[in-house]
């Protein structure tokens, strides 16, 4: 079993834009990315190594350490060329800037290709949502529902017909950027003229921008895979909220209750969902340009007749995600537990302050090895702090043993 190189690189998205190999991000979102870098361990075993600059992850060590899930190494990145060649590396994305930073392990995407920068664009998306729609059985379960295939607008002039097309509004979306990141929300006609310099400037930046309907949205979702080679495996569904503005808020384990009451019994309509959705990417022959996670965006949302239905394809994230790591905690967490874990910002000192008393307040209980209930932290929190990441379990039973 190869061991393996784990990297928080949020900002990739940006860096794959920005398309230089000396992009560097805004101080606040590299803080961020220093401050968040620990949830990346979740990803690791024992035997890897996480690369952060990150100084205050000893608590955090020794809360997992704690709880019987032994943590990677810590390395900072002047220690990187003492490593072996040998090791498989794992960014949260690609861009220009890892694949420089990380070349002496013979990484293999070459952003000098003007394919490979299109690749990590939504313009992927579109072509796997093409291909779903192509599909013969998608849409045979009494979830399922059609999406409507995005338009790509070069101009202003389709935006007034889009709306009166689609009353609820649209969205634009740039060509790069993610995580709530490049959306234009319009749901009335001044907005076009109001935020007609944003519009004018992405195009000419682009080419063009993405617009699809505002649907009704009910839950935020995501179907998880891993590409291997010429394999798509499926992982699973994940459950998330985001604000109104397509930001992400938190992770659920476990079903939302506004939603579980709605969903159908039987488990078969998500089998075979994501059956077709890894058979419109590989239709796509996406496995032949990339091998890693993918996190597609999905939604549960009412249709007309105020029916609940399953859109399975808003985005596809060729990169690490929320998604991704929710179902790596998952498996730290006791089968009839649920629970919700989240990034908060935190005043100076305030994130050491708040996780010591959590941690105090709800002990962390641990039955068969899993985790039923309590508090855990999914960052470090030193006093330094100012993005952090915890989640709070709650137990279904009452049956659950507190680890001495």
């Amino acid at each position: 079993m190869d061991n393996n190189i784990f990297i928080y690189n949020p900002t990739c998205d940006l860096a794959v834009e920005n398309g230089t190999i000396s992009y560097m991000a805004p101080v606040s979102l590299r803080k961020f990315e220093v401050d968040i870098s620990p949830l990346m361990s979740l990803m690791a075993s024992e035997n890897d190594i996480l690369l952060t600059e990150n100084k205050d992850y000893q608590e955090f060590v020794e809360f997992w350490n704690k709880a019987g899930f032994n943590q990677p190494k810590y390395l900072s990145w002047n220690k990187i060329n003492k490593l072996s060649k040998n090791y498989k590396v794992n960014p949260w994305g690609w861009s220009p800037v890892i694949a420089q930073r990380l070349k002496q392990f013979n990484i293999e995407y070459n952003f000098n290709n003007p394919e490979t920068k299109l690749l990590f664009s939504r313009q992927t998306s579109l072509e796997i949502l093409t291909e779903y729609l192509k599909l013969t059985l998608p849409f045979k379960h009494e979830i399922s529902f059609q999406p409507v295939l995005p338009l790509k607008i070069v101009d202003l002039q389709p935006l007034e017909m889009l709306l009166n097309q689609y009353p609820d509004g649209i969205i634009l979306k740039t060509l790069y950027s993610s995580s709530g990141r490049g959306l234009l929300f319009i749901r009335q006609k001044e907005e076009i003229t109001r935020n007609q310099t944003w519009i004018e400037a992405k195009i000419k930046l682009h080419g063009y921008v993405i617009a699809e309907p505002i649907y009704n949205k009910v839950q935020d979702a995501s179907l998880q895979f891993i590409v291997e080679k010429d394999n798509y495996h499926f992982l699973g569904l994940n459950y998330f909220d985001s604000d109104c503005k397509g930001k992400f808020q938190k992770e659920h384990i476990g079903t939302p209750e506004v939603i579980q009451s709605l969903l159908p019994k039987d488990e078969t309509w998500i089998i075979e969902t994501a059956q077709q959705v890894a058979q419109a990417m590989q239709n796509t022959c996406l496995h032949k340009k990339y091998n890693g996670p993918v996190g597609v965006d999905s939604i549960f949302l009412l249709d007309n007749n105020n029916q609940l239905k399953f859109h399975p394809l808003i985005e596809a994230n060729l990169r690490c995600n929320m998604g991704l790591i929710n179902m790596k905690l998952k498996e730290r967490i006791h089968q009839g537990s649920i629970g919700t874990w989240q990034i908060e910002v935190f005043k100076t000192g305030k994130a050491k302050e708040f996780f010591s008393q959590q941690i105090k307040d709800h002990p962390v209980k641990i039955k068969d090895g899993k985790i039923t209930e309590g508090f855990i932290p999914l960052s470090s929190y030193g006093e330094n702090q100012q993005f952090a990441a915890w989640g709070l379990i709650h137990s279904n039973t009452n049956d659950s043993a507190i680890q001495e």
